[in-house]
């Protein structure tokens, strides 16, 4: 919700290009879509992968870059850009008085971080229903396949994105 609160409150151009650094690599366990450190790809296609396919190196990226961003405008140019987007969400977090709820990462990998992230359900709840009062939310999460594009080693690379909510479609429902 960050990054598309951004693009919405701030006019982020998600047809924007970006590089996908090597530290989006650590600690994010998985790399299913084949991503290598160098890979050039939209903000927008970085968001399908995050979103659909729940991809971790996908949500780094999007943290560094959007975090890169904020932190030029701000006056947190002591943190990392992945630390101020970090404040971001627990800032948005804090609007949404989910009041038992603390991120440390973007991607939800907790694996010896400290401190330990928490959450309850109630608090996710919340943060979900804000999520769903946004129509390009909607629209990211209701795609039950995509195929997104990016430049590896300046050659066009495909993938097709399978969304990982096995209720997806059934029984009517749409997210």
């Amino acid at each position: 919700m960050v990054v598309l609160d951004w693009a919405e409150h701030k006019g982020g151009n998600l047809n924007q290009t970006v590089v996908i650094p090597p530290s989006a690599f650590a600690g994010t366990l998985e790399n299913n879509i084949g991503f290598e450190p160098g890979d050039e790809i939209a903000l927008r296609e970085l968001l399908y992968a995050a979103l659909v396919q729940s991809d971790n190196v996908s949500a780094y990226t999007l943290a560094s870059y959007v975090g890169s961003i904020i932190r030029a405008s701000t006056e947190k140019s002591k943190l990392t850009a992945i630390d101020v987007f970090v404040t971001q969400m627990n800032a948005l977090a804090k609007q949404l008085k989910m009041e038992r709820t603390r991120f440390v990462n973007p991607h939800g990998v907790d694996q010896s971080v400290k401190p330990l992230p928490y959450s309850t359900a109630e608090d996710l709840a919340r943060l979900t229903q804000y999520a769903l009062n946004k129509a390009s939310f909607r629209f990211y999460i209701s795609q039950k396949e995509r195929q997104i594009s990016f430049r590896h080693a300046g050659k066009e690379r495909r993938y097709n994105l399978r969304n990982t909510n096995e209720l997806l479609g059934s029984q009517g429902s749409t997210v």
